[in-house]
């Protein structure tokens, strides 16, 4: 999902500027540097804006130190429309636990990472586009360390109209990077027409059974079998014949 961008800073309760951990530091959220309050604070806030309007889906927040973290959103132009009309921010994610009492004592598990999707955010909120956005972190269990934030990552949802949409003059159907076309704009002598296939179908069904064929057609496409080749039975040999020997005379 595209990941919101925040253009600037609006405002900031305090920041560590000695350790460098400035608030600028969350507009830059491939830099991993932190942003903190002073020291002996239970409070602190930033305020972050966008030069676009946006509908929040889910949020991701790396923790440095809060015990509790809550967001607050707005739209700047109402207050620009009415100079007399106060800002009014709403709750889009209510308070939620990064510490426990005894993590934030013994200064451990202080950057944990916490996902929020868009079930988790205040159904009044989610749904409205929003260009203002206020984090407020809280540490009311150890007032010695300072405490903030590594980053947050706020991400949206691409409009619908953006993903389905019909070009005008013209029948065919965009839907994300794919392009549908109607069949109107087919040729009509085709046989891949929407339907062709199943008239042509019903085309063959219909149509008159084939004629059977004659006998002779039937014996000439009838295969004809090979010849069984003859087997050439050898004589017997008749044994030579021996002539008789007249017997002799007695005289």
């Amino acid at each position: 999902m595209p990941e919101i961008t925040f253009a600037k800073i609006i405002g900031f309760s305090s920041e560590d500027s000695a350790n460098h951990l400035y608030a600028n530091n969350l507009l830059k959220s491939k830099d991993f540097k932190s942003w903190k309050c002073d020291e002996w604070q239970t409070s602190s806030y930033v305020i972050l804006e966008t030069n676009g309007d946006y509908k929040v889906d889910n949020i991701e927040i790396g923790n440095d130190g809060s015990a509790f973290v809550e967001v607050f959103v707005a739209n700047a132009g109402t207050a620009l429309s009415d100079p007399n009309r106060q800002l009014k921010y709403q709750v889009l994610l209510s308070t939620s636990s990064f510490m426990t009492p005894s993590d934030s004592k013994l200064q451990a598990n202080c950057q944990r990472i916490r996902q929020f999707p868009n079930e988790k955010l205040s159904p009044n909120a989610r749904n409205e586009k929003w260009n203002r956005f206020k984090i407020v972190c809280t540490q009311p269990f150890n007032k010695t360390i300072p405490f903030g934030l590594a980053f947050v990552r706020f991400n949206t949802r691409p409009e619908e109209d953006e993903e389905m949409d019909i070009t005008p003059g013209s029948s065919a159907l965009n839907i994300g990077p794919f392009r549908l076309r109607s069949a109107a704009n087919d040729d009509p002598e085709s046989d891949v027409n929407t339907g062709s296939l199943f008239r042509n179908r019903g085309n063959q069904s219909n149509a008159d059974p084939p004629k059977p064929l004659p006998l002779t057609a039937k014996l000439s496409a009838t295969p004809k079998q090979p010849k069984p080749q003859n087997s050439v039975t050898p004589k017997p040999k008749t044994p030579p014949t021996v002539p008789k020997q007249g017997l002799p005379s007695h005289s």
